[in-house]
């Protein structure tokens, strides 16, 4: 039996995983994290670090994406995608009636920049964000229309100590 657990998110490769709790592992090269929606948040990370922070409006989001990191991303190895997954339960869907889903479109686009650049690509729930808050040394923007790029920045932490490749704080 293999000795670990299943780090969180599925692979776009659909297999699971599985790290050595014991050990340190070296984080991506390059990362971006994203908290889709209307306004998309953006953290892209290089060796564990934060490097730049963004909120991109949807219909800015596939031509930011395309001429910032592209490139860099295609020459990535490997190039990591996390992203904030977004599913639409029954008790709310009434409250969704007629919504542009605009949570769904970014992630496609997020999804086609991934595939575009061969990255590999993780979604996470929005219920880590508590602990990725916690783990990162922070709290919540109390104004929702500045928190995207926290959001984005908290789902890359979260992943990265999960995954053993950064230590909390």
């Amino acid at each position: 039996m293999t000795k670990g657990r299943r780090l969180e998110g599925r692979p776009n490769n659909g297999k699971a995983v599985v790290i050595d709790p014991d050990q340190m592992y070296p984080p991506p090269d390059h990362l971006i994290a994203f908290d889709p929606g209307k306004t998309t948040g953006v953290a892209y990370f290089v060796n564990g670090q934060v490097k730049a922070q963004h909120q991109i409006k949807l219909d800015d989001l596939d031509e930011f994406l395309e001429d910032k990191y592209e490139r860099i991303f295609r020459n990535a190895d490997p190039g990591v995608v996390i992203y904030e997954n977004f599913k639409l339960f029954s008790w709310r869907a009434k409250q969704q009636s007629g919504s542009a889903m605009e949570a769904s479109q970014a992630i496609g686009m997020i999804k086609s920049f991934a595939r575009r650049t061969r990255a590999s690509i993780f979604d996470q729930s929005p219920q880590i964000k508590p602990i990725g808050y916690k783990w990162a040394g922070l709290t919540a923007p109390k104004n929702h229309s500045k928190s995207h790029e926290v959001d984005a920045y908290v789902h890359g932490v979260y992943w990265m100590v999960h995954g053993r490749m950064r230590q909390i704080g």
